[in-house]
């Protein structure tokens, strides 16, 4: 009888020696710092650097934009690997932002999510090819311009552009 208590004493211990190693290799493996990596479709947003602009330069997608917004241009980024095109502007308010959303709705660009009210968190606009992609933070307006392979057919419906 003695000797069966002292084989289920042996078992435990092993056991509990066994979930310390277990757990001290699992916390040691969390605590390894491990580098960012960039999915191969995100591979783009690291191609370009920053062009500091006084004016939009003259390409394909700066065409199809209105003429003016109240702020001032801070830099573009071209992506032409991808067909990507990002343009910030700095000191852009609410109602500038609002304006220029109203001229390139003018414009024929089809509202696919959002309002001039949400821009804060992003509104996304398509045209033929060309999706716009703008949110306002913070006095800056961010706009990520990209061409699709294929035109945008039709937008979607006004109940889930809302959504």
């Amino acid at each position: 009888m003695k000797r069966k208590g002292m084989h289920r004493h042996r078992k435990l211990v092993l056991l509990a020696v066994l979930l310390i190693m277990v757990g001290i290799a699992v916390w040691r493996i969390w605590q390894t710092p491990r580098p960012t990596v960039l999915h191969r479709q995100d591979a783009w947003l690291s191609s370009a650097e920053p062009e500091m602009v006084d004016t939009l330069p003259d390409n394909t997608f700066t065409a199809e934009l209105p003429e003016e917004i109240g702020g001032r241009l801070l830099y573009i980024r071209d992506y032409p690997a991808s067909g990507h095109y990002q343009i910030v502007w700095e000191g852009v308010s609410a109602e500038a932002a609002e304006s220029y959303l109203t001229a390139l709705l003018d414009k024929g660009f089809t509202r696919l999510m959002g309002t001039a009210e949400d821009i804060a968190s992003g509104v996304l606009l398509a045209r033929g090819d060309l999706t716009l992609s703008i949110s306002l933070s913070g006095g800056t307006l961010n706009m990520l311009m990209t061409r699709a392979e294929e035109p945008t057919a039709t937008p979607l419906p006004e109940w889930l552009a809302d959504w």
